[in-house]
């Protein structure tokens, strides 16, 4: 018996362009001066040939077929490939391959701007795989199909997330795309080939999948008209100058999720008679937006990031801004702006816009706003002018040193907070306003009843009132809630809670109300503290030094432990004169620190003396071992001595308390002087 063995010879055959005239046709073209056949492997690479070049498919009726087309350029080299007009064959180019039957690499340009009357010019089989790998670009320039075994066969292998599909179709006639249930690369709708305005329409109820990113280009718009479904794009999004991405064209609701960044220059709209649409970005690592553009219509902003989304400028929106999860980031020159009408959906302590707010409008509005982990918003009410304009931000600082601010207050006012304030600007011709404030458990308000609504009034905090009081979940010792001005006040700046009770009764914040140290029995710093209110268990006291002209590091945390109000912590780490101070800290935040407390150990005490900080308008001078003659003087900073103790030879443990609460702010110098020479300097800040 005789056996035949048959064996199909499958070639790769590469471009050496010794036509010099980019035809495909032309056999000299090709290595070994032979056209491609339907068995050929072909290969356009920088192996020959080593600039740039393009190749081109042949004009007429004209088909070509090969087993598979890998265009390949060196680095740093163009290589384009194109089916030009001229040619009107309904099956220019088909790649029979199984597999990855045509491959872009980066640098390659594939460019199909096919004349034919109908079809799908270029195409891979039902088994192979057009690949589109990361730099590389496919440019649909013709009015012909893209669907069957071309979009539908796009690869999703890794490595092709940046590969490019870029529909640039001529005339002005809106062009459908296929959409639904598809997955692209990096995908971009242009309108350089049509010289004029471009739509590109795309429907039905599958899940679109961007991989890379979306761009729509000037003059472009893409007016997707899902029935139910979602476009997700994993990259970044850019709608350039010109360019309009239409979320939702019909009835219906859609869903565009983002991964990365947002650039929209241009336009972002909803033309629908349906539900509202979101634009939700949904990362998870940080995000930016940029706009120069504008989202109008019924669009919601829908922010769903933990970690956060930072406005990188202006940022206006018309419908809503939606809060899912995560903070919003905004900042004056990146300010989140509302336009008349635009609602707030779902803020809370989840999720809010940390940084100052606008809202123009005559309408009430609460204005989503806090920092950190805490959310704090403030409400203004109606019956404004519809062009209005507030800008609101919280701030967690002490508001008696806002601006040089002092703690001068106005009966009935008995104290304010030391912890938080926020900022209320308005435009000149604003109309009067009732404002509320948020009463958060680490606003440390023990009562409700005993709050006013402050309002800094230029050299003075005055009240502006309490009408209305909304209770919320007390958390013991604190409660919760909002309060709201009396009537609408007059002028606006900065706000803060008041309270008519005393310290001990409603401290409003934690402060110390004492810090000293003592020298244990073995000679180590034993350091004692009281604050003014009991404990949270949500805060903690963090310990620091410093050497001598050093800087302060810390120690230790120490947990606050709940509704305890005194503290003792002994560093016996400590061998040499060192400075003290505590910081309390809340969630995401410094609440207090304490003043600065000077220790050294017992044997180098006896020619020196001590500085204690009783609380921030107190001081202690003390002079605890035997001194000869010996005067205190307190210098202001114009060399004036505002203060003056003098002990006599042999005094023992003398001391001197001294209240600065009548005192102007600003920094004074205390010096112990012995026998007529200066033993110590000391700065102290007040």
């Amino acid at each position: 018996m005789n056996c035949l063995l048959m064996q199909v010879v499958v070639a790769q055959l590469r471009w050496d362009g010794e036509g010099q005239d980019q035809q495909w046709a032309t056999a000299i073209n090709w290595e070994g001066d032979q056209v491609p056949g339907p068995e050929d492997e072909v290969l356009l690479d920088n192996t020959f040939v080593q600039d740039d070049y393009a190749v081109m498919l042949p004009a007429g009726a004209v088909s070509v077929v090969v087993r598979s087309l890998i265009i390949q350029p060196a680095p740093g080299n163009i290589i384009t490939w194109i089916n030009p007009a001229v040619n009107t064959s309904s099956t220019a180019f088909v790649a029979t391959a199984g597999g990855d039957a045509i491959v872009i690499g980066k640098g390659g340009i594939m460019i199909n701007a096919s004349g034919a009357s109908s079809g799908t010019p270029v195409s891979v089989s039902a088994t192979g795989f057009f690949r589109i790998n990361d730099g590389g670009h496919y440019i649909h320039r013709t009015e012909r199909g893209h669907t069957t075994n071309l979009v539908s066969r796009l690869s999703t292998a890794p490595g092709t997330e940046a590969g490019i599909f870029e529909f640039d179709v001529p005339s002005a006639t809106a062009y459908t795309v296929s959409i639904s249930n598809r997955t692209y690369g990096t995908l971009i709708f242009s309108a350089a080939a049509a010289g004029q305005n471009k739509t590109y329409t795309g429907s039905g109820t599958g899940v679109v999948n961007i991989r890379g990113q979306l761009q729509i280009r000037n003059r472009a718009a893409f007016s997707y008209g899902a029935n139910v479904s979602t476009i997700n794009i994993v990259r970044s999004c850019n709608i350039e100058a010109g360019g309009i991405f239409i979320v939702a064209n019909g009835a219906n609701a859609s869903l565009i999720r983002l991964q990365g960044d947002l650039y929209n220059n241009g336009l972002i709209t909803r033309t629908g008679t349906g539900p509202a649409s979101r634009f939700q970005l949904t990362g998870n690592a940080e995000q930016a937006i940029y706009q120069d553009g504008q989202i109008g219509g019924q669009v919601i902003l829908s922010v769903n990031n933990a970690t956060g989304i930072r406005l990188r400028t202006i940022f206006r929106l018309e419908y809503a801004v939606e809060f899912i999860q995560g903070k919003l980031f905004s900042a004056s020159d990146a300010l989140l702006v509302l336009q008349p009408g635009c609602q707030v959906l779902n803020a809370g302590a989840h999720s809010f816009a940390e940084g100052p707010v606008c809202k123009i409008g005559a309408e009430a509005f609460i204005f989503p706003v806090g920092t950190g982990g805490i959310y704090t918003p403030l409400g203004i009410g109606g019956n404004g002018a519809v062009t209005d304009s507030f800008v609101v931000e919280y701030k967690r600082a002490n508001p008696q040193q806002v601006s040089g601010v002092i703690n001068q207050v106005v009966m009935p006012i008995d104290h304010i907070s030391y912890v938080e304030y926020w900022q209320l600007k308005s435009n000149p011709a604003a109309l009067p306003r009732q404002v509320s404030l948020a009463v958060t458990p680490l606003s440390f308000v023990r009562s409700l009843e005993s709050l006013l609504v402050a309002r800094y009034a230029g050299d003075r905090w005055v009240s502006e009132g309490i009408s209305e009081i909304v209770s919320g979940p007390a958390q013991p010792p604190f409660v919760t809630g909002t309060i709201s001005s009396d009537e609408a006040v007059e002028a606006y700046g900065y706000f803060t809670l008041a309270t008519t009770e005393t310290v001990s009764e409603n401290p409003l914040p934690v402060r110390f109300t004492d810090f000293f140290i003592q020298s244990s029995a073995d000679g180590f710093p034993q350091l004692k503290w009281t604050i003014a209110d009991q404990a949270d268990e949500a805060m903690e006291f963090l310990i620091e030094k410093a050497t001598a002209g050093g800087f302060f590091v810390p120690v230790v945390r120490k947990p606050a432990l709940q509704n305890i109000s005194e503290y003792t912590y002994q560093d016996r780490e400590t061998d040499q004169a060192v400075r003290y101070r505590i910081r309390i800290l809340g969630p995401d935040t410094i609440l207090a620190t304490s003043a600065e407390y000077y220790w050294q150990p017992e044997s180098n005490q006896r020619n020196n003396f001590r500085l204690l900080t009783l609380s921030k308008d107190r001081l202690r001078i003390e002079c605890p071992w035997f001194l000869h003659h010996f005067h205190l003087n307190i210098i202001n900073s114009n060399g004036q001595i505002v203060f003056r103790q003098v002990w006599p030879t042999r005094t023992i443990h003398a001391f001197a308390d001294i209240d600065l609460s009548a005192w102007p702010r600003g920094m004074y110098f205390i010096e112990g002087v012995k026998d007529g020479r200066k033993i110590e300097v000391w700065k102290h800040l007040h």
